[in-house]
């Protein structure tokens, strides 16, 4: 069978669950990329049937065939297995297995791999970090514009996260992360802005900034950007705008803003044209909300 056909049938089974009917049998002899996509089958919590056989959530089927697949040579499918080491997904927890697959993998230059190291090392999943190698691979990830690489630079030097506070190197990669229209980067180029830190930054472009990183589900944004608004300090006041951020934030479980709220709603006479109005912007940009 074509593996262009297969990789739509596979694509339909994904999205579609326990309705996708009459997928190609996979074997041990399959190329290691479809047994790949069988152990992210298993993987996944939705149920899909293939060739007859109904396929549920069971990480232990999952890894078998990650590791037929990482036996064949499958780049993704070693970078599964690591994640499987280090979170003990159908198999014991080993850490630092995990971590040296990562390693050795992001060392021969391969980007998922790189961004699984970073992202794992700064979630404290890979126990001590090494910020070493967290800086290297950022500084690899950002040259090959991988997206919030420059983001992720900016704020580990903004908020002096493992390294020493450095608000020019902070401003440098934030200036080029907003410029790609990245949220975490664009978030931190609008709060140098908000607390006057750094060169000047003019008003619209940061209010930019952090109405990209808020819309994007950050929720931090959305409260500086909901305070401004609320305050009138560097934006023009705005009660409806600083309502809709700062219940936007609430939603995602923020719960600095209730008095700001109360004091809010304490002016308004009616407040169902602002319910409408949060209800709309949800629908409009459903990705202001932090999936849970």
């Amino acid at each position: 069978m074509n593996k262009i056909y297969f990789y739509l049938l596979c694509f339909i089974a994904l999205v579609a669950g326990a309705n996708a009917q009459n997928l190609p049998k996979i074997t041990k002899e399959s190329p290691p990329d479809l047994q790949y996509v069988l152990a992210k089958l298993y993987e996944d919590k939705d149920n899909v049937k293939i060739d007859g056989l109904d396929i549920t959530q069971d990480f232990n089927k999952a890894f078998y065939w990650y590791n037929l697949a990482s036996q064949g040579g499958y780049i993704p499918a070693k970078i599964a297995i690591a994640r499987f080491n280090i979170f003990g997904m159908g198999i014991e927890k080993n850490t630092e297995r995990g971590k040296f697959i990562l390693y050795s993998l992001a060392e021969e230059g391969d980007v998922e791999a790189m961004v699984s190291f970073v992202k794992y090392s700064l979630n404290g999943d890979l126990g001590e970090k090494n910020i070493t190698l967290i800086l290297k691979y950022l500084n690899e990830l950002a040259g090959r514009k991988v997206i919030d690489a420059n983001g992720l630079l900016a704020k580990l030097y903004y908020e002096g996260l493992h390294v020493e506070t450095n608000y020019k190197l902070a401003r440098e990669h934030a200036d080029i992360s907003f410029a790609n229209a990245e949220p975490v980067g664009s978030f931190i180029y609008g709060m140098m802005y908000a607390r006057a830190i750094g060169p000047t930054i003019v008003p619209e472009l940061a209010f930019s900034a952090l109405s990209r990183a808020a819309s994007s589900g950050i929720v931090q944004a959305q409260v500086i950007l909901g305070l401004l608004y609320y305050n009138g300090s560097r934006l023009r006041s705005d009660l409806s705008r600083a309502y809709i951020w700062l219940s936007i934030a609430q939603k995602n479980g923020d719960k600095n803003t209730n008095i700001i709220l109360n004091r809010i709603v304490q002016t308004i006479t009616d407040r169902r044209d602002l319910d409408k109005l949060l209800n709309d912007t949800i629908k409009r940009v459903p990705s202001v909300l932090v999936k849970s």
